[in-house]
């Protein structure tokens, strides 16, 4: 591992304080992304859907979209409830995981497309990156696909925020 570290131009250094405690330091030249810096806007009153059934990637989008300045943001576990849910509140944008139980989001991005609102924007955030994954939401009509790991970064490249509004980018043809 060490051999890894010095490759990458970072050392390793590790000491033993006593018998019950040690102490290791990483350090490795990194560029710091400063793209994540830009300004966000204080607060805009559009209403997110987030259909997650992974709670910890749901808690982690809605603590970067609330620091993004969005405010109005609702969670679904599975495809199903983000059907319903989207049948019930208009939203601006709906961020949709693949794999849910119930119904994956495939499947929920069509019916929500179909029967709900057909200019709804529905972005894919999934892992899953296979030729079949990403066909099936292009067929099932979503305006983008993310792959995660997301960030705040990848959030602004695909979503532009002006005038308290905002519009998928580039949408996928």
């Amino acid at each position: 591992m060490n051999e890894v570290i010095q490759k990458l131009g970072g050392s390793l250094d590790y000491g033993i304080e006593n018998e019950d405690a040690s102490t290791i330091s990483l350090t490795l030249p990194l560029e710091l992304d400063t793209s994540s810096f830009a300004p966000y806007p204080v607060e805009t009153h559009q209403r997110i859907l987030i259909a997650e059934d992974n709670r910890v990637n749901a808690l982690v989008l809605i603590k970067m979209l609330r620091s993004l300045g969005f405010a109005d943001i609702d969670t679904a576990r599975n495809g199903a409830e983000a059907v319903e849910m989207a049948r019930k509140k208009q939203y601006h944008a709906i961020l949709m995981d693949n794999h849910m139980p119930i119904m994956n989001g495939i499947e929920a991005s069509k019916i929500i497309k179909k029967t709900v609102d057909a200019d709804i924007n529905i972005i894919a955030c999934t892992a899953d990156s296979s030729d079949v994954a990403v066909e099936g939401f292009k067929q099932s009509g979503v305006d983008k696909i993310i792959f995660k790991p997301i960030n705040k970064a990848k959030i602004l490249e695909h979503l532009e925020v002006v005038d308290d509004s905002f519009k998928v980018v580039d949408k996928l043809a």
